[in-house]
């Protein structure tokens, strides 16, 4: 029932499937929230790479499994549009989690120092910048929202989410925090509104989501 639980819970995860969880030791300075500001390289405090956190519910977020890099991959992960700028989206943030999650500071350096041999200054500067971010609002998300803080029921989760998506706008500024965040806050808050609707007073919330997810799903296949 939990592997179950886990499977229809995991589009409900708040900050994303394949994020990273090193968080500095020291706090640093705000950086401006736009991702065309100057921003020096990014720093994590370990080594090793990420392996799982708890999200909604108290559901454990997937372990990153580290794989071997496929070269040609590692410099199609990032694309600039005719005026040299990063183009964002929600492949970008996906590929910005997976370098954060499945690399060591070393290796991180190595694949940005690749990257930056097709993307455009400006584009790369951005890309730096976004992962500078990235790192920040992690950080504020573990303080704002401990495990044992998770919330217990719908209600809470609805809260949770707004609270999170004001984070985004803050540490990536509204126009990064939408074109990056936007599509998978849109299908977190259908699933819990749905469940929210569910007046269904035994059922738990496992039955509550996996009842959810079917609705959407249904939904979904009929637009």
């Amino acid at each position: 029932m939990k592997k179950r639980l886990f499977l229809v819970l995991l589009v409900l995860l708040i900050i994303g499937a394949a994020t990273a969880y090193w968080f500095r030791d020291k706090p640093m300075e705000q950086s401006e929230n736009k991702a065309t500001s100057t921003q020096a390289s990014v720093s994590k405090p370990s080594d090793t790479p990420a392996g799982k956190t708890t999200g909604l519910f108290n559901m454990s977020w997937f372990s990153v499994a580290k794989e071997e890099d496929n070269k040609e991959d590692i410099y199609k992960m990032f694309q600039a549009d005719e005026r040299g700028n990063l183009i964002l989206n929600k492949n970008t943030r996906h590929n910005i989690e997976e370098l954060y999650a499945l690399n060591t500071q070393e290796e991180l350096d190595g694949k940005l120092q690749k990257i930056s041999t097709v993307l455009p200054s400006t584009a790369y500067r951005e890309l730096v910048n976004l992962i500078d971010y990235f790192d920040k609002y992690l950080r504020d998300i573990k303080r704002t929202y401990p495990p044992e803080a998770a919330p217990s029921n719908v209600e809470q989760a609805l809260e949770q989410l707004q609270a999170m998506h004001a984070l985004r706008v803050k540490h990536f500024g509204s126009d990064a925090a939408e074109a990056l965040f936007s599509e998978d806050e849109k299908t977190n808050r259908q699933l819990l509104e749905l469940m929210l609707k569910d007046n269904d007073k035994n059922a738990s919330m496992e039955e509550k989501a996996e009842r959810a997810q079917k609705a959407l799903l249904k939904m979904q296949s009929r637009s």
